[in-house]
């Protein structure tokens, strides 16, 4: 069964280890506890069957956020959980005013693109050479409000 929590300090360790196994330049534990601490971020943990399998990191400005990191451990992937950590903690940013989402994503990283799609994300750019070890070029994506005449 799949839950989603806050994220707390406890959890920093874990996540970043979590991000050395699938992140070329990945978080230390310490940006993960300033997520925890900053009111204008939210940081969530995904459970399966009580046992740690994924998070997702967002920071917000103003009315708009951006879905800064997103990982699932890979024994536990292809279950829902990434659809499910995206789907809370976009309902929990919407509750705090934001109707505008960014993120960045590998283009070769095809599940992950199918995912944003399906939730509704569309491509409205590429950043040059944004990721490196290897350098890729990333997709910017966006769920951007909808504007009324």
């Amino acid at each position: 069964m799949i839950q989603v929590r806050l994220m707390t300090a406890d959890d920093a360790e874990w996540a970043a280890e979590l991000e050395q196994k699938y992140f070329s330049a990945p978080w230390d534990a310490h940006d993960f506890v300033h997520d925890v601490e900053n009111d204008y971020n939210i940081a969530l943990v995904g459970e399966v069957d009580g046992e740690r399998a994924g998070y997702v990191c967002l920071w917000q400005v103003v009315n708009e956020a951006d879905i800064a990191n997103i990982a699932v451990d890979e024994k536990f992937r292809r279950n829902g959980l990434a659809r499910q950590l995206l789907m809370t903690v976009m309902e929990q940013a919407k509750a705090k005013t934001v109707d505008t989402f960014f993120l960045e994503v590998r283009e070769s990283n095809v599940p992950a693109i199918a995912l944003y799609e399906s939730l509704g994300f569309v491509q409205i750019g590429t950043r040059k050479r944004y990721y490196e070890k290897p350098t890729e070029d990333a997709r910017v994506y966006a769920i951007l409000p909808e504007v009324t005449k």
